[in-house]
């Protein structure tokens, strides 16, 4: 290993953790501020929500599979964040506030639904724009699990594997847009 990446592996790893801890100050900020009284999620222990986020650990996985951004393991305690989509501050703020939200929604409304009403509000309440889903391009972030096809209309579609195989087999697959053909990208 050369020393050019590590330094700046060093330097990525220490913008991640500084992002990370200016949107801890923000949720301890929120939690401790007077703005519940307008949630409508009803009276709130603000001592015992602040032990709830101060206990809770987030996780930077850097080897991750999946095609989540993040993760909020109500069970665990936790947060996990895709670090191979997460390649910019902006991603990992808002991921990063998107899952905090669930945090807070599995303290504050434990019943209610996982992207439903109550956490829509926590989430803007936070400073996300309460977005269910991110629009991270997975395919360049996983370049090995996807085999590029192309239609007539040159629209480009990333296919899993699993898809390419089942075109390989003869199965014809074709775009949503121009009903032609795809074909295999050169």
């Amino acid at each position: 290993m050369t020393i050019q990446p590590l330094a700046e592996e060093i330097v990525t790893a220490a913008r991640n953790a500084t992002v990370l801890h200016e949107v801890l100050a923000d949720v301890l900020s929120f939690v401790t501020s007077t703005r519940w009284s307008f949630t409508g999620l009803g009276a709130v222990n603000v001592d015992a929500l602040v032990r709830h986020v101060e206990t809770c650990t987030v996780k930077c996985d850097y080897e991750a599979r999946s095609r989540a951004a993040g993760k909020a393991d109500r069970g665990r305690h936790q947060i996990t964040l895709n670090m191979r989509l997460l390649d910019t501050p902006e991603r990992l703020r808002s991921t990063a506030l998107h899952e905090w939200a669930h945090i807070l929604q599995f303290h504050l409304a434990p019943r209610s639904r996982s992207h439903g009403h109550e956490w829509k509000l926590i989430a803007k309440l936070l400073g996300h724009s309460g977005a269910r889903c991110h629009t991270y391009d997975v395919a360049a972030a996983y370049p090995e699990r996807y085999v590029h096809y192309v239609c007539p209309c040159r629209k480009v579609f990333h296919l899993t594997k699993r898809m390419h195989n089942i075109i390989q087999s003869g199965s014809a697959r074709m775009c949503g847009k121009c009903r032609g053909k795809l074909v295999k990208a050169a």
